[in-house]
């Protein structure tokens, strides 16, 4: 990554991250080199990502070849007019998110599979009303559902939240986000809290 000061590895936050965010952008490269990317549902077993799909299509079809997912967990637009008065530069978007590499590998035990679906149940559906994913009568639905995984292990957690200003300037969006109150706005802010990009002085919103 570029810019170092946005990495942050922290193991737990990865997985609190991909708990929050609810689609992740699955590319891969089709068989003459062209890239192709899909939003996906997802779920998190152990350190692996997991998705499905039917079985024949194009998604799995790429079972066995190199995959990047991106998860984007937040997103805040930064007007340029709060760093500067007329020029356009300044203008960004702080943000949450996650990128992963790997081997993308097709997953034919039944067990794994009912695991996997139990948990993309409980992330989707948490109100539950259906029968657990062990129960025999699934046996037809597993066998014939693609489930795909790629693992956590290269990955790259980025949070963007102002690191690469000054105190002041952090100080003066920190203060505009709790006016404007937008979408992500107070969300924002707290990130630029925990962080410690936000120093407590006397008169600000700390």
């Amino acid at each position: 990554m570029r810019r170092q000061e946005f990495l942050l590895q922290d193991h737990s936050e990865l997985h609190a991250l991909l708990s929050r965010a609810r689609i992740a952008n699955l590319a891969t490269v089709d068989p003459d080199g062209a890239p192709e990317v899909r939003p996906m549902n997802y779920a998190v077993v152990g350190d692996h990502l997991y998705f499905h799909t039917a079985p024949g299509g194009t998604v799995a079809a790429r079972a066995g070849s190199l995959c990047a997912v991106t998860v984007v967990d937040l997103a805040v637009w930064i007007p340029s007019s709060w760093r500067h008065r007329f020029m356009a530069c300044p203008a960004t978007t702080y943000y949450s998110s996650l990128v992963v590499r790997g081997a993308l590998t097709a997953v034919d035990d039944l067990d794994e599979k009912a695991v996997v679906l139990e948990a993309f149940m409980a992330r989707y559906q948490p109100e539950a009303g259906h029968l657990p994913l062990a129960d025999p009568r699934y046996r037809g639905p597993l066998e014939a559902l693609t489930v795909l995984k790629v693992g956590l292990e290269q990955s790259s957690l980025k949070f963007k939240f102002g690191q690469h200003v000054t105190a002041q300037q952090r100080q003066a969006i920190y203060d505009r986000l709790l006016e404007r109150q937008g979408p992500g706005d107070h969300q924002c802010a707290a990130w630029m809290r925990r962080l410690g990009l936000i120093c407590p002085e006397p008169g600000g919103h700390v």
